[in-house]
């Protein structure tokens, strides 16, 4: 319970923050952008590692005489 109203607090003063002035709200989408960003460039390369090593995925539901 304790958890949720600080949270709520912490929503308000961050709100009140970005209603005061508008330079933060484009701060933060800013910075949301380039995580974004870094994601999909982290996912890529990773997935092109995977795939240039020739790790196959295995699942549990695979038939094994298939494989």
């Amino acid at each position: 319970m304790y958890k949720n109203i600080l949270i709520i607090i912490l929503l308000f003063l961050l709100g009140s923050l970005l209603i005061d002035n508008n330079k933060n709200v484009d701060l933060i989408m800013e910075n949301v952008t380039s995580i974004k960003e870094k994601i999909t460039d982290t996912f890529n390369y990773a997935t092109s590692g995977v795939e240039r090593s020739g790790i196959k995925e295995e699942t549990f539901f695979e038939d094994p005489k298939t494989l």
